[in-house]
Formats: structure tokens, C-alpha cells, sequence
């Protein structure tokens, strides 16, 4: 009896996963879930990949990434000053898209409770889920589907 790898199961090839990052892909079995998930409620590839990628736990790994990244580019620079430049850097990017929009003030007021790596993160996910929820809801399905994606990409 031949033994079936989770992804061959699908004849053509999964559109959405083909648009995440490889730093950023699941694994099999994820990805199986993941596709059955975005069957079962008819979300369109490219809204389930904005989906995902703006995910708590994505967004967590992207951090991690451009953290080990920054600090091979500035091994001499500070803790605080690596933290610093992720958050601007994020800011920057999500101002250009409509996101995560902060007067001088409350960035300033953010820099200064942030002062771990998870600092950032946790600060990141919850200024995402308060300003940027339509880009990880298009449809209005909201917070189930949202859950659900976490839960497998833990």
C-alpha cells in the first residue's frame, strides 16, 4: 500500500502558498489544513494569503527573522537600538499600506515600553488586530476563520 504525502493529494498546485515567503511556508500537514480551511469557507487564494500572512503568529516569525537579520548587519549596535529600528522599519512599511498610523508622540511613548524582542512583537500584533483587522477579515468571516488559522499555525 503506497503511502500518500499530505500535499499530493492536491492535483494542481496551491496558489496561496506559492505567494508566502519560504522563511514564512508551513509545513505539510499545515498547509493541508490550511487549504481545506480556505475551501470549506471559499475564501479567494489571493485574500487567504493576506490572511495568513497577517496572522499573530507570522507576523511573530517575521519579526524573528528580521531581528537575527539586523543583528548580523549591526552586531555592535545596542538591543535598544536593534528594537528601534524594527518598529520604525514596521511603521514605515504599514504607513505606506494605510496601517498602523502613530503621531511622533505615541511613537515615542511605544519605544519606550519596548525593550525585549517579545516586547516588539506583542506591540505589533495588538496595533495590528486594533487598526489593521480588514486586512486579516476581507470577507467578514471574521474572528472564527482568523482563530482557526492561528490554531494551525502553531
Amino acid at each position: 500500500m503506497r503511502i500518500i504525502a499530505p500535499l499530493e493529494k492536491f492535483s494542481h498546485p496551491i496558489f496561496w502558498l506559492e505567494q508566502i515567503p519560504q522563511t514564512l511556508k508551513p509545513d505539510d500537514d499545515k498547509v493541508v489544513k490550511l487549504e481545506n480551511l480556505r475551501k470549506q469557507y471559499g475564501i479567494p487564494n489571493k485574500e487567504f494569503v493576506i490572511m495568513i500572512i497577517n496572522s499573530p503568529i507570522v507576523t511573530s516569525k517575521v519579526q524573528d527573522h528580521k531581528y537575527d537579520r539586523i543583528k548580523e548587519q549591526m552586531p555592535n549596535a545596542s538591543e535598544k537600538e536593534v528594537l528601534e529600528l524594527m518598529f520604525k522599519k514596521r511603521l514605515l512599511t504599514h504607513s505606506l499600506y494605510g496601517g498602523l498610523q502613530l503621531t511622533p508622540e505615541e511613537i515615542q511613548v511605544a519605544l519606550h515600553k519596548i525593550n525585549s524582542l517579545n516586547d516588539l512583537k506583542l506591540y505589533i500584533i495588538q496595533m495590528e488586530n486594533e487598526q489593521a483587522r480588514p486586512l486579516r477579515d476581507p470577507f467578514g468571516i471574521g474572528k472564527k476563520v482568523a482563530k482557526k488559522i492561528e490554531e494551525i499555525l502553531v
